[in-house]
């Protein structure tokens, strides 16, 4: 068993090749690769696009999706002054306005030269501005 395994790792490729047909259904990467090299680039780039525009959408609505959190917090705090209910008003005062300050940090990780993020940085602007003001609006 030890002669016919040395046998077989003395073989070259180009050997097997002769000796063992391709798989059916086989089809050989190399011409197939440089026919639709630059098809598989464009379409990755364009995905790629895609998704940093669905990301940015993303980093834009996330003010939203506290709202309801914030909304419930503000209920179980009630309307009596104390030490807590001080904390939870600046605190969503203060987040929002932080937000608002670092929006370019928060679109980093999707620019692109390709993409223009002007309308997902001024929804974010705005949601962080009415997210800082709703819970104020009803205050006497």
């Amino acid at each position: 068993s030890a002669r016919v395994s040395s046998a077989w790792l003395s073989l070259s490729s180009q050997t097997l090749n002769m000796i063992l047909p391709d798989p059916y259904g086989y089809i050989k990467t190399s011409s197939l690769a440089e026919a639709s090299e630059s098809k598989s680039a464009a379409n990755f780039r364009k995905n790629e696009l895609e998704l940093k525009k669905k990301k940015a959408w993303d980093f834009a609505k996330a003010p939203f999706g506290s709202l309801f959190m914030n909304g419930f917090m503000l209920y179980m705090v009630g309307n009596s002054v104390q030490i807590f209910s001080i904390f939870i008003t600046f605190m969503f005062l203060w987040n929002p306005i932080k937000a608002i300050t670092e929006v370019n940090k928060v679109f980093t990780r999707v620019e692109d030269p390709e993409l223009n993020l002007f309308t997902e940085n001024w929804f974010t602007l705005l949601c962080n501005f009415c997210t800082s003001e709703w819970p104020f609006q009803n205050t006497e």
